[in-house]
């Protein structure tokens, strides 16, 4: 089942730029997925694990069709879908809580992450100087400004390199030994962030690697030499992909346009609706009566900020429950930095809306579930268990 739902999240991300009907299959797959599971569970009578944070998302859902069914959505049919998103993202959890928790398990998700998010960071940079307006030099787009990999916006891109750089930055010194393989991974990660100008995940990225190499120096014997390798090998093949234009996006007049007025009309909004919201994912209906611009060819289907977002869709109790889940992902990085990723996403959800794209909520949640579930021990091919396997796990040094 791993398997299946590492492939699901590839699917997801390979195919981001056919959203919404690409998100939409990958809900309907993880719930079907988890489905199969649940029933395979109780046939067997197998143990699952539960975390109280998938019976957070879960009410999301529940609060969700409350809205929808109970009149307390201004429109239904929005409220019904974003709601299935809060259940497909308890049902990625759940899997990957039982499925992806194990140590073994781990290391799989951890090379499939570096491999993954190492070819993919640098197709995007290649793309970037030479696809043009289209999707890996294949799929037409208008969006030329914004295309980054798959995606057809940069800071979604971002948002996925977020989560995968501190699972390669763990790998690029597993047990202290400097891997050259995973360093040049995270490291085209971490320069193609800057490559594709997304201005809050150049930030971000950068907190992620500061505080890796923090870790590394503390953590790892010879712990300078490791962190200067791992830092000087980022900067050089940042360097190398050319980063002149997000600096130059930096050095805008305003760094907040749009964003600012569509925060003033979605304050507006929770003013009007606090407790109850105008409904889940009907943000982009309600936004044109409390708008003070509307600039022309823009169509503003998301506040560009999903904390700001969710409580206005809603209500402010939604929002604050909600928030349980990242005290969660906080709660865990300590003890597996890896994980680093998601309170990442989190953070960068307060200026754009990452958890609002399918491709990205699987993703997100995969990882979380993996760093939250209680780890077990894994027979192997030979039937014995993995904590009496004399040979070292394959996990990061951390």
């Amino acid at each position: 089942m791993r398997v299946f739902v590492l492939l699901l999240a590839a699917f997801a991300v390979i195919f981001a730029w056919a959203d919404p009907t690409s998100g939409y299959l990958s809900y309907a797959v993880v719930l079907l997925l988890a489905s199969i599971y649940l029933l395979d569970s109780g046939i067997r009578k197998r143990s699952l694990q539960w975390h109280w944070a998938g019976t957070i998302l879960m009410a999301a859902f529940g609060w969700g069709m409350v809205q929808a069914f109970g009149g307390l959505s201004v429109y239904r049919f929005p409220s019904v879908l974003e709601s299935v998103g809060w259940l497909a993202s308890a049902a990625t959890l759940v899997l990957s809580l039982n499925c992806l928790a194990s140590s073994g398990s781990v290391a799989l998700l951890s090379r499939c992450a570096v491999w993954f998010g190492g070819i993919l960071s640098i197709l995007t940079v290649i793309c970037w100087y030479t696809a043009g307006a289209t999707i890996l030099w294949i799929v037409p787009t208008e969006y030329a400004a914004e295309n980054a990999g798959t995606f057809l916006n940069r800071d979604q891109y971002a948002v996925l390199m977020e989560l995968l750089l501190p699972i390669a930055l763990t790998q690029s010194i597993p047990r202290g030994r400097f891997s050259t393989l995973h360093c040049l991974a995270a490291a085209a990660m971490f320069g193609s962030v800057f490559v594709t100008a997304s201005k809050a995940g150049t930030i971000l990225v950068t907190v992620e690697l500061l505080i890796f190499l923090g870790i590394a120096y503390r953590r790892v014997e010879r712990g300078f030499l490791a962190a200067a390798a791992v830092g000087g090998c980022s900067l050089a093949v940042t360097l190398s992909f050319g980063p002149e234009y997000v600096f130059r996006r930096f050095q805008a007049d305003d760094l907040f346009t749009f964003r600012r007025e569509m925060l003033i009309s979605t304050w507006q909004m929770i003013q009007a609706r606090w407790l109850t919201g105008f409904g889940l994912g009907t943000w982009p209906t309600v936004y044109p009566a409390f708008a003070v611009f509307d600039p022309p060819g823009f169509f503003m289907n998301h506040a560009h900020n999903d904390w700001a977002e969710w409580t206005a869709d809603g209500g402010i109790a939604f929002t604050a429950v909600l928030a349980s889940v990242a005290i969660a992902a906080a709660s865990i990085v300590r003890r597996k930095p890896w994980s680093m990723g998601v309170i990442i996403v989190f953070l960068h959800a307060f200026v754009d809306f990452p958890l609002h794209k399918p491709a990205l909520v699987i993703c997100t949640f995969l990882v979380l579930g993996a760093a939250l579930g209680k780890e077990r021990p894994e027979a192997n091919i030979t039937g014995t268990s993995a904590k009496n396997d004399p040979r070292p796990a394959r996990s990061g040094f951390l």
